[in-house]
């Protein structure tokens, strides 16, 4: 398994989005199931910090910002799609990469923690 998670970067959210604070940002994460069985994406898990405290998760489907993708992944293949995050500081990021049972959660940070 091999979770690939881009920058994040600003967007723009639907208009019926209940604004929050801190700077809406998205960040696009790539999954590669290199095992020999299917995979379900309902185990993953993100989990991203501004600083030290948890940020509110954005889902706007008119964005393509979702919580993870609903269909299987089979053997050898992959899939993107977009997480969304209200972030007070973008400077200070963590993020915490749990791909489900068997796998070990990764935390990736930027900025000084």
């Amino acid at each position: 398994m091999r979770v690939q998670v881009d920058p994040p970067e600003q967007f723009t959210p639907s208009s019926w989005i209940e604004r929050r604070p801190g700077a809406p940002m998205r960040l696009r994460v790539s999954v590669r199931n290199g095992t020999e069985e299917e995979w379900n994406p309902s185990q993953l898990h993100l989990r991203l910090a501004s600083g030290f405290a948890p940020t509110e998760q954005i889902f706007d489907y008119e964005q393509d910002v979702i919580a993870r993708p609903e269909d299987r992944v089979p053997a050898g293949g992959s899939v993107s799609f977009y997480v969304g995050y209200w972030v007070p500081d973008a400077e200070r990021l963590s993020l915490e990469v749990d791909p489900g049972r068997g796998y070990q959660t990764t935390v990736v940070a930027t900025g000084r923690q």
